[in-house]
């Protein structure tokens, strides 16, 4: 009835690691994508003397594996090089106590698979897509404080350490000089030396809050992250993505809460990361990253095709406008001059520029007392109302957003960025940094982004060889010169020999 088995069985030729994996497993596909990376970075930091360390390319493919599958703890890692065949395979029947090391390398190493990905074919940049998102930091929100906060604590804890001196004072004198220092006294001192590290600790923290007056809170266990609502201590994570098969192009952290100064840099890095100035050709981001600045610098590279709708054009699409609304008002940014809904003419009180520096010109009715319509308009004895100098700038974008590709760009943007993001969260489970600092996490999260990009790359060549497919596309120009060698020889060669007839 049933077939028998034997755990006990001795086999007098085992088999093969690599036997017990189905071919075309995507273990196979990233051993050779570590083997083709350059690793010069990584063996210069190794030093001849002592014993003999670890392959990094062995180390390398683990890291690239275990976070494609989803597996982020070093403890994890470990445990699966013990016993699963796939990791097993990857490491060579080694056992590495398993540390994240030479992170900040690993950005390059980013950029390289993503270079891969575009001589393959994955990666166009006809169009891109740009986004962000929160993720939690190794902190817990406990440890974040405010400057009074610190402050108390610094008090309390100075408060202990002299009440510690004074008792071990006291123990001093009351000891025997004949007999050696007791336990007791041992115990006090390493209290105070503990105390005084962690007042230390304070003190760094404090002093990093007084050098930027707009952070108001810290955490002692991350001090590089921010508090975000909804998450806590965290980190933004941006990503450029190519639309064409949602290879992530650009990654990088930063600790700004909103995304409206990142739109720029992910670009800049986007062309960085595939040595191509000039490109993209189509750029879509949400509100999140509009900003006047923004569009000034969009508007002189011609070359990009921008979708980034404004804040307030993506509030009026779920709640009706006001025949008041500030866009109602008519502004002519070259004579300066402003008009109401109703035609009445506005007057310049005050000109200066806000916090990123944008110039603006603050309005108010002339005629507001006498209108009739002054209760829609204003609750106030006259309407204030202030319009930048790049208005111009924003309106333009409006109008490009309510056409039918702006409509369509979109809709590329929900269906590209976006699930990249679920699946690096909800597919692979990534919502939370396993190392801290800003430099440590953005080595990781490139790490992350890699991981994700080489399983895109694995299903895109279905099976074919990396080497083989990169090979036959860097051969492909030759022979197209060859082709058009011959066809010019053979062209050359029928006009001589009708010249010669």
């Amino acid at each position: 009835m049933f077939k028998p088995f034997n755990r006990n069985q001795n086999y007098l030729l085992p088999p093969c690691v690599s036997d017990l994996i189905p071919k075309g497993d995507l273990v196979f596909f990233i051993a050779e994508a570590a083997g083709m990376i350059n690793l010069k970075p990584m063996y210069d930091r190794y030093d001849t003397l002592g014993q003999n360390a670890y392959h990094p390319a062995m180390l390398l493919s683990v890291l690239f594996y275990s976070y494609a599958k989803g597996i982020f703890s070093s403890r994890k890692i470990a445990e699966k090089l013990s016993y699963d065949v796939r990791f097993m395979y990857l490491a060579g029947m080694q056992t590495p106590d398993f540390r994240k090391d030479n992170i900040d390398l690993l950005k390059g190493y980013f950029v390289e698979i993503v270079r891969m990905c575009q001589k393959a074919g994955m990666v166009t940049l006809e169009s891109i897509s740009i986004d962000g998102t929160k993720m939690q930091a190794s902190a817990s929100h406990k440890k974040t404080k405010t400057r009074d906060a610190l402050t108390e604590q610094l008090e309390a804890i100075q408060q202990e350490i002299d009440r510690l001196l004074k008792a071990a004072e006291e123990t001093d004198k009351a000891e025997d000089q004949l007999h050696p220092p007791d336990d007791e006294q041992t115990v006090l001192t390493a209290q105070v030396k503990d105390l005084e590290e962690l007042r230390q600790r304070l003190k760094d923290a404090k002093a990093q809050l007084d050098e930027g007056p707009r952070q108001k809170q810290i955490n002692l266990t991350d001090p590089d992250c921010r508090v975000f609502k909804g998450v806590g201590p965290g980190y933004n994570s941006q990503a450029a993505v190519d639309c064409e098969h949602q290879i992530i192009v650009g990654a990088r952290v930063v600790q700004d809460v909103n995304d409206v100064h990142q739109l720029l840099p992910m670009i800049e890095e986007t062309e960085a990361n595939t040595k191509s100035n000039g490109h993209p050709k189509q750029v879509i981001a949400d509100a999140g990253y509009a900003s006047a600045a923004a569009y000034k610098e969009l508007e002189k590279n011609t070359h990009i095709d921008a979708y980034v709708p404004t804040r307030e054009q993506v509030y009026h699409q779920r709640h009706p406008v006001s025949p008041f609304h500030k866009s109602r008002f008519k502004f002519d940014s070259d004579r300066l001059t402003c008009s109401c809904p109703l035609g009445h003419p506005m007057r310049i009180i005050r000109r200066g520029t806000n916090k990123s520096g944008e110039p603006y010109i603050n309005f108010i009715g002339t005629e507001c007392s006498s209108c009739s319509s002054r209760p829609q308009c204003t609750k106030a004895d006259y309407r204030n109302i202030i319009m930048y100098l790049a208005e111009p700038l924003v309106q333009r974008m409006k109008r490009k957003i309510k056409t039918d590709a702006g409509r369509q760009a979109m809709r590329i943007r929900r269906q590209t960025v976006e699930p990249v993001f679920g699946i690096l969260k909800e597919h692979l489970g990534f919502r939370r940094f396993r190392l801290r600092g800003l430099a440590k996490v953005n080595g990781e999260f490139a790490l992350l982004c890699t991981a994700f990009n080489l399983r895109k790359l694995h299903v895109f060549l279905q099976d074919r060889p990396l080497a083989g497919v990169l090979a036959q596309i860097r051969a492909m120009p030759v022979r197209l010169t060859a082709l058009l060698g011959d066809f010019l020889s053979f062209f050359l060669f029928r006009v001589f020999q009708y010249r010669a007839n």
